[in-house]
């Protein structure tokens, strides 16, 4: 049996069924694409390849000829442009390759963790729901930051735990992670303000293990350290260039977007009409961050409200728009079955899903499906599984951190299906363990 094989056997099984798997779905993504090359291109896809055009012409971060970027980050512009400098200019392809390849790394180290919170079988379960899992596919093969992104601070996370699986913690390895963690918030600043939270739990494991000061303050600062200097010399650009220290506009875009879609909830209005009623919530100038906080504690009920949704929208939506780039006939016009949901109009969610075809319905069900096993074995997890063990416990920590802090950050924005790529790895892996805990439990009971 699989399960009683030595170890350097399941890393050999393990490993070629990974590699045979993402195998599979790379040719089922080529396979469409040489029919349909442009479906590596989603809206926001030229918010990166326009700048990486002016970094491979200029030597600089442009959206034109005349004007300076900042909106997004310069990092996945940067790999795309070196992409086009070894491939070719608009060679689209390879840089899709490269990401297939880094999705591969994310898997085994979904493995990895899971085999250290469950053994060998959590292992096989989480990175086969991370395998199977659309929306993960979806953005594997498109020209966006999900991929690197999330292989990134997947890779943190990793770093984080291995420093830490020791009786002192490994400094060397708290810089490692803080580098990698600069270069993920490049990529995509959704990491921005997740060095506190690397740089709280490294404190506290620190204190865990030493019970003394100076060392926590090590830690703190080899984890942020990284950020302070790389992270830093982006922020002095934009002082030079915009006269603003921020990192990126979408530092107050993000609270705008949540603005205005409160004032749509208060007034009753679509998301394109509340501007008008800006004056009339926003007490100062809908630039700065600070406007925005005050209205949100103003309107609290109406916020709460909203990211509540928001966090539902991401854990639950099943993203049924994915798959129209891989099934040409699948209906453009569908309701979004989302709001019929959260909105109980369970009458129009029934005349609508009998109104399509059966396996359009097929394939929705397997998103739902999906999501359902997915987030089903996390809620397992606290019910059956045994207290970590000291060695596990920094794993789990740094794990639930990110689902956490993503989840927050969903909660600030406007949630939707996207935004659950870069923590959909850790519910990979605390449902590998919640459904090798449940099955232990079944089968030590079945012994008796």
């Amino acid at each position: 049996m699989i399960f009683g094989a030595s170890v350097s056997r399941h890393v050999y099984i393990f490993g070629l069924a990974v590699l045979a798997i993402c195998l599979l779905r790379f040719v089922f993504f080529y396979f469409n694409f040489v029919q349909f090359p442009d479906m590596v291109f989603d809206p926001d896809s030229w918010d990166y390849t326009v700048p990486a055009n002016y970094l491979l012409e200029f030597g600089e971060f442009r959206e034109n000829e005349i004007a300076f970027t900042w909106r997004r980050t310069p990092g996945y512009p940067m790999f795309l442009a070196i992409n086009y400098f070894l491939f070719g200019a608009g060679n689209h392809l390879s840089s899709v390759v490269i990401q297939n390849f880094v999705f591969v790394g994310s898997v085994f180290i979904v493995g990895y963790l899971a085999k250290k919170l469950g053994g060998w079988l959590a292992a096989y379960i989480a990175a086969g729901l991370y395998l199977l899992d659309f929306t993960s596919f979806y953005y594997t093969n498109v020209l966006l930051t999900e991929t690197l992104f999330t292989f990134l601070v997947l890779l943190v996370v990793l770093l984080l735990s291995k420093a830490f699986d020791g009786k002192v913690p490994r400094y060397g390895m708290l810089m490692s992670a803080g580098f990698v963690l600069t270069v993920a918030t490049y990529i995509r600043p959704a990491s921005l303000y997740y060095f506190l939270v690397a740089a709280f739990f490294a404190g506290a494991l620190t204190f865990y293990k030493t019970q003394k000061w100076r060392p926590i303050f090590l830690s703190i600062g080899l984890v942020i350290l990284p950020w302070i200097v790389l992270g830093g010399s982006w922020y002095m650009r934009n002082l030079d260039k915009f006269d603003q220290f921020k990192f990126t506009t979408q530092q107050v875009d993000i609270l705008d977007l949540r603005s205005s879609n409160m004032i749509a909830d208060i007034e009753g209005r679509v998301l394109g009409d509340v501007r008008a009623y800006y004056p009339k919530y926003l007490d100062g100038d809908a630039n700065l961050i600070s406007t925005h906080v005050r209205f949100y504690f103003n309107e609290f009920g109406v916020y709460v409200k909203l990211s509540l949704f928001s966090a539902a929208r991401t854990l639950l939506n099943p993203g049924q728009w994915h798959l129209e780039k891989y099934f040409q006939n699948y209906h453009k016009d569908r309701r979004a079955l989302q709001n019929l949901i959260l909105n109980g109009e369970f009458g129009a969610l029934f005349a609508e899903l009998m109104s399509r075809d059966w396996w359009m319905n097929v394939l929705l069900l397997f998103l739902l499906g999906h999501t359902a096993v997915l987030l089903g074995g996390c809620f397992l997890t606290p019910i059956v599984r045994p207290a970590f063990t000291e060695a596990q416990w920094p794993v789990a920590l740094f794990a639930m951190g990110n689902i956490a802090y993503f989840l927050f950050l969903v909660m600030v924005w406007d949630g939707q299906v996207r935004f659950r790529v870069p923590f959909t790895p850790y519910l990979a892996v605390f449902s590998g363990v919640g459904y090798t805990c449940a099955w232990r439990l079944l089968w030590n009971r079945f012994k008796q």
